[in-house]
């Protein structure tokens, strides 16, 4: 009965809210008084909770402006499809201006914060964080639009900015193998560093007869990648945590490894394009 009663009251409340949606500044008003709150937060340094906050609400910011193009594009089209969210002007022309206030925050107090992190994991010779930093510079650009190349006086820092981070986390961060946060926090207190790198390397049938544990040690650190020459193979190595770390050293979240993808993936056409005027 006690289920029965919850939904039907959760059925009653979702008929509710779809025939009297609440206005966007009640949605979207709040979300962005809590973007501009974290500018308080970004004088912290990068191995900082503070810094680990700020990012996650940068992809919240991000993943919000996503959907927020999608309905101002759906609405753009003429043709529908039962997935289309149709509004009207007036919620158009206020969606447009809050997207256009997300975006002065991306682009403005973020990416200044961003750029500081990424000159201090860099000075500090910090690769994993750097690369986690190099990663949101380009993720701020996630939602770009071909015309925000038109002006040829911000288009070629933008492109810049967005091709010299992507390739940055390419060279330097280790896809999958083991280069997260969330990897280096589950590695660091079950095994030693050392130890899985000498099972790797047996798994790839190095003798590691007369391998001494102590001359590893020095792969086990920075997260700089390995190469091993195998046979006639060159193979890259996974970047294993060192026991010894401390959790503050670790970089500020994981690298959003799909993200970068799926931006690359849908932006390839449109940097392309304007390298090729």
């Amino acid at each position: 009965m006690i289920v029965l009663l919850a939904l039907v009251t959760f059925f009653l409340v979702s008929d509710i809210l779809a025939a009297f949606p609440p206005p966007l500044s009640a949605t979207l008003g709040p979300l962005l008084a809590m973007l501009m709150s974290t500018t308080e937060l970004m004088t912290s340094p990068v191995h900082s909770p503070d810094c680990s906050f700020v990012l996650f609400m940068a992809t919240l910011a991000i993943d919000v402006l996503s959907y927020v193009d999608q309905v101002v594009l759906d609405n753009n089209n003429t043709t529908t499809t039962a997935t289309t969210t149709k509004v009207s002007v007036r919620v158009l022309e206020e969606l447009s201006r809050y997207r256009a206030k997300m975006n002065a925050f991306l682009h403005g107090a973020l990416e200044e914060a961003l750029d500081r992190w990424r000159r201090e994991a860099e000075d500090a010779n910090d690769m994993p964080t750097a690369c986690v930093i190099h990663a949101y510079l380009a993720l701020v650009w996630m939602n770009l639009r071909p015309s925000d190349l038109d002006d040829e006086s911000e288009a070629e820092a933008r492109v810049t900015s967005i091709l010299g981070s992507l390739a940055f986390v390419r060279n330097w961060h280790g896809f999958g193998m083991g280069t997260l946060r969330s990897n280096m926090l589950g590695a660091g207190n079950s095994e030693n560093g050392v130890e899985r790198l000498m099972r790797f390397m047996q798994a790839h049938g190095i003798d590691t007869t007369h391998v001494r544990k102590d001359t590893l040690h020095q792969f086990c650190k920075g997260g700089r990648p390995l190469y091993m020459r195998v046979g006639r193979e060159v193979v890259r190595a996974p970047t294993f945590a060192s026991p010894d770390m401390h959790q503050h050293q670790l970089p500020p979240a994981d690298l959003p490894e799909y993200r970068m993808f799926k931006m690359t993936q849908a932006h390839a056409g449109t940097l392309v394009r304007w390298l090729q005027r």
